[in-house]
């Protein structure tokens, strides 16, 4: 393992993948580490953005993706059950202008085929034990090993099988909504919201065809999301009542339902009509998300990326989407610190935390439109997009939104 790396990413999920993937174009050397032993088996549906598929097309993974999704055209909308309005996304401000929803395992196994052609390995089961930040990181690293166990019945447990120190140029924290990056760091997780419950099951359909929108369900009480899957199935994710559940978001934490698939085909029935009860139930898991957002992006050679910064609804999967944008704008900004351009880490920070206070819900949504105003902090994190597309979507809706920074920011990015 290379000991002094340009930059160590902790965290192997989408957004760490993308971040060590971009820092290799940008002929940067990354070590890339995560705990797991593995990626996971099974993930839950992820839907995305037009942005982030403009973006994944530029570090060359975006072709091989198409063929193993479903391509999402439109957004319905609807107000205590009933319809309120349908959106094309034909004239999103991308070049893709459309939305592609497949398994966030699908996603991370494109994204380990392009880090291989970039020689990059992911380090599974390694795991970051202490971290001292300023100018020049030092961060003591440790290999998990698994070894036999048990008298009379065999078992295995982990240990630690190696302890080393590294000694990188900058440290990127995307490990997740309980990072130890940020811990280490001493960044708070400061609360916008309360914390939300929701359902997420994938629902196989009886006639094997869930269309080619988007469905968002609005009324006072939740705010529910059907997207669409390949093979004609959906994943349903409903908003459940405030309960006790996980603090924080993680792939790990999905829980039961605890009323079983019985009880999973009855909310289903009751909140997406239109399915009823004759479908089968299958994947499905029960999880807390809250709406934080980090008090800093970082400082001097440690910076973070995605749920590690911020954490929000499922429903528009914006926190994946921003987070990939966030990898490839860091990656940018570490290159042009790297050549002397100072500054570069601050605009990044700056850029994307104004995006988060609207997404968040911290800064009022401009509008006139009564319609908006009601469901303005149920639809903003619900909405299928991120950036330009965004302001784009609320712009058609009657907001009167601008440009942010995070706009001009992506746009350095990926130029």
């Amino acid at each position: 393992m290379e000991r002094r790396p340009d930059v160590l990413v902790v965290g192997a999920g989408p957004v760490g993948m993308c971040a060590a993937l971009a820092l290799a174009q940008r002929g940067l050397q990354p070590l890339l580490v995560d705990e797991g032993w593995r990626p996971a088996s099974h993930t839950y549906a992820v839907g995305l953005h037009a942005t982030s598929l403009d973006l994944l097309a530029q570090l060359g993974i975006q072709q091989s993706l198409l063929a193993r999704g479903q391509r999402v055209d439109g957004l319905f909308l609807y107000e205590g059950g009933q319809q309120h309005g349908w959106m094309s996304l034909a004239d999103l401000p991308a070049e893709h202008r459309y939305v592609l929803a497949l398994s966030q395992a699908t996603l991370e196994e494109e994204f380990a085929a392009a880090l291989g052609s970039a020689g990059v390995r992911v380090h599974w089961n390694h795991r970051v034990n202490a971290l001292a930040g300023g100018r020049t990181p030092i961060v003591r690293l440790e290999r998990l090993d698994k070894e036999s166990a048990g008298y009379g019945y065999a078992t295995s447990v982990w240990v630690v099988g190696h302890r080393w120190t590294v000694q990188p140029r900058f440290v990127i924290g995307a490990d997740g909504a309980s990072s130890l990056v940020r811990r280490a760091a001493g960044i708070e997780l400061e609360t916008i919201g309360p914390a939300q419950r929701y359902l997420a099951a994938e629902v196989a359909l009886p006639n094997g065809d869930a269309g080619r929108d988007l469905r968002l369900l609005l009324d006072g009480e939740h705010a529910d999301a059907v997207w669409p899957l390949k093979g004609g199935a959906c994943r349903c994710s409903l908003e459940l009542p405030a309960a006790e559940a996980p603090r924080f978001k993680e792939r790990a934490l999905w829980a039961p339902h605890p009323g079983g698939q019985a009880a999973i085909a009855e909310l289903v029935a009751s909140r997406v009509p239109w399915i009823g009860g004759n479908c089968t139930i299958g994947w499905s898991g029960v999880a807390a998300f809250e709406r934080r957002l980090a008090t800093s992006y970082g400082a001097d050679s440690v910076w973070l990326a995605g749920d590690a910064a911020h954490t929000t609804s499922p429903l528009g999967v914006q926190s994946l989407n921003v987070g990939l944008r966030e990898a490839v704008a860091l990656a940018d900004a570490i290159a042009r610190e790297v050549r002397g351009e100072a500054g570069a880490l601050r605009a990044y920070e700056a850029g994307f935390r104004a995006e988060w206070e609207l997404l968040l819900g911290r800064r009022p949504l401009p509008t006139n439109d009564p319609w908006l105003q009601k469901h303005a902090a149920q639809l903003v994190p619900a909405l299928p997009a991120s950036g330009p597309a965004l302001r784009h979507l609320l712009r058609r809706l009657g907001a009167d939104v601008e440009e942010t920074p995070a706009a001009t920011a992506t746009a350095t990015a990926t130029a």
